[in-house]
């Protein structure tokens, strides 16, 4: 998130520098401890993931973490789209119930739901 640009960028610099009380952030101990993917073991409970292949957070969180969760052993279902996928899948893609993708996530983590809560 640090590398986001124009009045994103503006507005991720000035959130992260009020949450972690540091100009500089991105090396600061609050910023290592906000990421999920660094405080994940393997009592991490069965995780439902997803993420649009425009998202810049897909690469650099989303696909990591599942990986870790894999690694750990954790029951982790994802749904990722490949790069080209068109229409390009932005942050909160799911949300937008009109498109295809945002109904096959929908339905997907409504089946997850269902298989871990039986």
């Amino acid at each position: 998130m640090d590398n986001s640009k124009g009045l994103t960028g503006w507005g991720v610099h000035q959130a992260l520098w009020a949450y972690t009380g540091s100009r500089n952030f991105a090396s600061s101990p609050a910023a290592a401890q906000m990421s999920v993917l660094h405080q994940v073991g393997v009592d991490f409970p069965r995780t439902w993931l997803s993420g649009g292949n425009a998202d810049p957070l897909t690469a650099i969180q989303s696909r990591p973490l599942a990986e870790k969760l894999r690694g750990l052993e954790v029951d982790v279902e994802e749904v990722f789209y490949p790069e080209g996928y068109t229409p390009a899948l932005a942050h909160e893609y799911q949300f937008k119930l009109e498109t295809a993708a945002a109904r096959e996530a929908l339905q997907s983590m409504l089946d997850f739901a269902h298989r871990v809560t039986q």
